[in-house]
């Protein structure tokens, strides 16, 4: 068993040693780097070796690859969630946003207090999110913007998937303005609605556009274009949503070391330390075993191949010997 883990281990290193074009002794370097980490995570050296693969495959600026990997690790603790699905959602947003090394613990906490004052786990929000995060980025909107209105929608019986469906449509609907959105846009002065956005936010565009002559004449949802879209303007419309962002920013510095302290304060993330700490062991002894093993692969191969080769040769023989086994194992 050690020395299948060690394997798997070694495999899976290897393959983020020739995505990142390093030497053996590299490759040896990082094993053991990503060992000590993974022995030292709830995830374990195999899924954190894995996640890795993804950042390094994902992310072309290598200085922040051990950034992303920790933040990833942290926020899946403070979740609960999949290691792998939140760091993909780290890595679309640190690429979206062009975040460097700095803002992966920042990332992390808005993932984790979107998690916290959304309605949803971990593993849906960092599947739903990057989706529009590039698009959010394109329209200068930051990401605990972007997080903030997300986890809003939630808590008005939205998934996180139909949240960001509706803030999509929202900024597709601006970026795109049908001819009722461009009278509502000249009226307020703005050529573009991006330039809207810009200077008023996504929810301030919308809350300006909604004052509009043209909002009364044509309609908010003749404006939009979109059922998703009208839903997301109706609901960020409300006189809650100012509050909500408000303790929605406050609460972001710290989130994820916060919420990781509850987690590994239960019975399911200590057994699960104990699981890595124990995996960790047994790729150190698997290891230590597998020079050997290897050698005794290379001195048993031709001893096989011999036996492949007399089979080949006596077919015959081979098939009666056979029928004879069979008839034995029958009585």
């Amino acid at each position: 068993i050690a020395t299948k883990g060690a394997v798997d281990f070694d495999e899976a290193v290897t393959n983020i040693g020739a995505v990142m074009n390093l030497s053996r002794d590299e490759v040896e370097a990082l094993k053991e780097q990503l060992l000590t980490i993974g022995g030292s995570s709830v995830q374990g050296p195999q899924a954190v070796a894995e996640a890795y693969y993804d950042i390094a495959g994902g992310v072309a600026d290598a200085s922040t690859h051990m950034a992303i990997l920790q933040a990833s690790i942290d926020t899946a603790t403070a979740g609960n969630s999949d290691l792998r699905g939140t760091t993909n959602a780290l890595i679309s947003v640190m690429n979206s946003y062009k975040f460097g090394a700095d803002k992966a613990a920042y990332s992390s906490n808005v993932l984790t207090k979107t998690v916290g004052m959304g309605v949803g786990t971990m593993d849906e929000f960092a599947s739903a999110l990057p989706q529009v995060t590039g698009l959010a980025n394109s329209l200068n909107i930051s990401f605990d913007d972007l997080a903030g209105m997300t986890a809003y929608l939630t808590t008005q019986g939205n998934t996180a998937s139909q949240s960001t469906t509706q803030l999509g449509a929202m900024m597709t609907a601006l970026m795109k303005p049908n001819e009722a959105m461009m009278k509502g846009l000249s009226q307020l002065g703005f050529q573009s609605g991006e330039a809207a956005i810009k200077q008023l936010g996504l929810r301030g565009a919308f809350a300006a556009l909604s004052g509009t002559s043209a909002a009364t004449t044509e309609g908010m949802a003749a404006m939009v274009g979109t059922t998703e879209a009208l839903r997301g303007v109706t609901a960020l419309a409300s006189e809650d949503v100012g509050g909500f962002m408000s303790t929605f920013t406050s609460g972001i510095e710290g989130a994820t070391d916060a919420a990781k302290a509850i987690q590994m304060e239960g019975a399911a993330a200590q057994f699960g330390l104990l699981k890595s700490t124990m995996s960790e062991a047994a790729n150190s002894i698997g290891e230590a075993l597998i020079p050997m093993l290897v050698d005794l692969a290379r001195e048993a191969r031709p001893v096989i191949q011999t036996i492949i080769d007399w089979i080949k040769q006596n077919p015959t023989l081979v098939a009666g010997i056979a029928k004879v086994v069979a008839i034995v194992a029958a009585v």
